[in-house]
């Protein structure tokens, strides 16, 4: 299933499969920005999401208070035994992802149905 949360700057397009749920980020993460996606965090691993993927192939922008956004919603699918991959981080902000231990390089591709 296919659902859509969005904000003016933000949308977190999302595919859920059992315990897996993949998160496409669309637009920008920012001071702005970063409580909807960690009250999602929040919710998906209530809901018993316990792989977490956030693919970042389409942020426009991404800030400080972004990467602590994403930093907070890895602690949160921790403290429930799971796990958070991002993957697909533009070439600007890799290095920022590498530094803070979320990002690997990895590049994946999705069909989102």
């Amino acid at each position: 299933m296919t659902q859509t949360q969005t904000m003016t700057d933000l949308a977190l397009v999302t595919v859920r499969h059992e315990t897996d749920l993949l998160v496409c980020v669309q637009g920008r993460l920012d001071i702005h920005t970063k409580d909807l996606l960690v009250g999602c965090a929040r919710s998906w691993a209530a809901d018993g999401v316990r792989t977490l993927v956030v693919d970042l192939a389409e942020l426009s922008a991404v800030d400080g208070f972004g990467v602590a956004a994403l930093l907070r919603c890895r602690r949160v699918m921790r403290a429930r035994a799971g796990t958070l991959r991002v993957v697909n981080v533009p070439g600007e902000s890799a290095q920022t992802f590498v530094r803070t231990g979320m990002y690997d390089g990895e590049v994946a591709h999705w069909t989102l149905a």
